[in-house]
């Protein structure tokens, strides 16, 4: 599998191995920054939480001993009252009706009070003289509801003005706290105590001002019982069995995350001396880092669209970067198909700048060496058909000149000056000029020409006849290809033919070729000569006749390629039929 992704890598272009690349490192940088920023935030956010609920704790116990505070003048309020005073001045041993009466007038003073003030929950009186309980409520009062008369007698003992005496926790009153005021009469003399009993509400709704994302406030006592809290339902648990008891005893002011249940908590604690208690505050830990998981995905939101972007712009800025490699690979291609023009043409100064010089100059010296080789080239192959030519045109004499020696022999000298007058006109077209390529008008006026001479010393032995589209006649071509090919015609086909001889010479265009065709009905040539005359092989015994063809056939391709040339049919005994091909361009003329 790994080795497939490498192979399917390594195929892939440049650009898309920076994008691909860039992409991973993206990614894995905001990966890392992620699990970095949340960890660092939720470090900071708990750590700002623990500052916080600190302060929060400082604040609630302000307010807590503001409000003892305020209980504490309110008692001493209710003692200092006239009425009051004038009920405890009452003397001792008296009748059982004053008694009575005396009971009825405190039972209805401290309801007044009672009904003044709606943060307490219940007044009581206990008259050391009497040994008796005064309640706001005397119809509700009972002695298993009271304090035992220890708690009293040990507070007198202290002989402290005031103290508050605890949290109870009973199922009638639910949670409290009572003040314990000693009580004097205006002659200064100690007549009983009065309790004000707080309701654990009025403690309570303090932390309400407080709370904040779910945060738990509640008072411990010294035995790790839970006497007030925000939650009314945890009243009078017991935390000593929890993980995080031997914390809030031992730590003030600090705070540390527990596991409780199946979710973590941070847990903060706070001695409160007053009242020999620990407050505590606890919360959620999801409830302080849960910004931080809002804050993780716009983070991974964030990057996701940076990735996206910086995707984009690498790709656009490895495209661009490549680009001058993509025009010199182009280049190469175009190169080397055989497009010598093209060249990278760059002008920068950086390495592909400096690559794309060196391969233009490359191209260029290239394109120098191939010219000076096809110059040279161009040099052998007119030094090779000058000296076809040179080959051919003594051939031609030998044959002229025979036939005027044959002329001569005949007794006809008028006619041999008149062969050798044809002969100097032909050398004179042949000659003229010193070009190799001729048009091919020019070329059948030289063989006209010959053909005259022929007529003249054979006593018109055969006929023959031209035909050439007018598109053709100034196309060019290699000069002396017709008359050898009618020579041969004329000497090896006619020779020894009892029949008259026909000659014609057609020219036609076929697409991108032009087609002379020289057809005669004379003797023909065996397959067998053909073959070794078209393949070089000079017979002796074929009267030299394959010199011809062979030298032409060479001569057309040398000077148009390989593509053109003769093609010979030949059916011995029948005649022979020469076709000559050769290259047009568009306009019908030769390159």
């Amino acid at each position: 599998m790994l080795k497939k992704l490498k192979l399917c890598y390594e195929k892939q272009p440049i650009y898309i191995k920076i994008n691909l690349l860039h992409s991973i490192i993206v990614c894995g940088i905001v990966v890392f920054l992620v699990i970095v920023i949340s960890q660092v935030c939720s470090d900071i956010l708990i750590r700002q939480k623990i500052e916080n609920s600190v302060k929060d704790l400082f604040a609630i116990s302000e307010k807590l001993d503001m409000q003892f505070a305020e209980y504490e003048k309110d008692s001493l309020t209710i003692i200092l009252n006239q009425e009051y005073q004038d009920m405890l001045l009452a003397e001792e041993d008296q009748d059982e009706t004053a008694d009575i009466m005396r009971s009825i007038k405190f039972a209805m003073t401290l309801s007044e009070f009672y009904s003044s003030y709606t943060t307490i929950k219940k007044i009581r009186f206990y008259d050391t003289i009497n040994w008796r309980v005064y309640d706001s409520y005397p119809e509700r009062t009972e002695q298993s509801e009271t304090p035992s008369w220890e708690t009293i007698t040990a507070f007198t003992d202290t002989k402290s003005s005031s103290e508050w005496t605890g949290f109870s926790v009973s199922a009638k009153e639910a949670s409290s706290i009572s003040l314990l005021r000693r009580v004097n009469n205006y002659n200064g003399k100690f007549v009983g105590v009065m309790e004000l009993v707080i309701d654990e509400a009025q403690i309570n709704r303090m932390y309400r001002n407080f709370e904040s994302e779910d945060m738990e406030f509640f008072l411990v006592d010294a035995g790790g019982r839970i006497v007030s809290s925000s939650d009314k339902a945890r009243l009078g648990e017991n935390l000593g069995d929890k993980n995080y008891y031997e914390f809030i005893t031992t730590h003030t002011n600090e705070g540390q995350i527990f596991k409780i249940g199946e979710m973590p908590y941070l847990v903060i604690s706070k001695e409160y001396e007053k009242m020999g208690c620990r407050l505590v505050g606890m919360i959620p830990k999801q409830n302080i880092v849960g910004e931080v998981d809002q804050l993780v995905w716009i983070i991974i939101l964030i990057g996701l669209a940076g990735i996206l972007v910086a995707s984009l712009l690498v790709k656009w800025t490895a495209k661009q970067t490549t680009r001058p490699l993509e025009r010199v690979i182009s280049v190469i291609n175009s190169v080397s198909h055989g497009d010598y023009s093209a060249r990278v043409g760059l002008h920068t100064r950086d390495e592909f700048g400096e690559l794309g010089s060196q391969l233009d100059e490359m191209i260029d010296n290239t394109v120098r060496l191939m010219e000076l080789i096809r110059y040279q080239s161009e040099q052998k192959r007119s030094y090779e058909l000058e000296n076809l030519q040179m080959q051919i045109n003594p051939h031609f004499l030998y044959n002229s000149l025979e036939t005027v020696c044959g002329i001569i022999d005949a007794g006809e000298d008028k006619l041999a000056i008149r062969m050798i007058n044809y002969i100097s006109r032909f050398y004179r077209g042949v000659l003229s000029g010193g070009d190799t390529l001729v048009t091919i008008d020019q070329e059948v006026q030289i063989t006209l020409r010959y053909l005259e001479i022929v007529k003249i010393r054979y006593r018109n032995s055969f006929e023959f006849d031209y035909n050439f589209p007018k598109e053709m006649i100034q196309a060019k071509t290699p000069k002396l290809i017709l008359q050898p090919i009618v020579e041969n015609s004329i000497m090896h086909g006619f020779l020894g033919k009892k029949s008259h001889g026909s000659l014609r010479i057609r020219g036609l265009q076929k697409k991108d070729k032009m087609v002379i065709t020289i057809t005669d009905n004379g003797c023909g040539i065996p397959s067998e000569e053909l073959r070794r005359i078209m393949a070089g092989e000079r017979r002796k015994s074929y009267h030299g006749g394959g010199f011809g063809l062979r030298n032409i056939d060479e001569r057309i391709k040398l000077a148009f390629g390989e593509s053109y040339g003769l093609r010979v049919r030949s059916k011995y005994g029948i005649g022979t039929q020469v076709s000559i091909f050769l290259p047009l361009d568009e306009r019908g003329e030769l390159p």
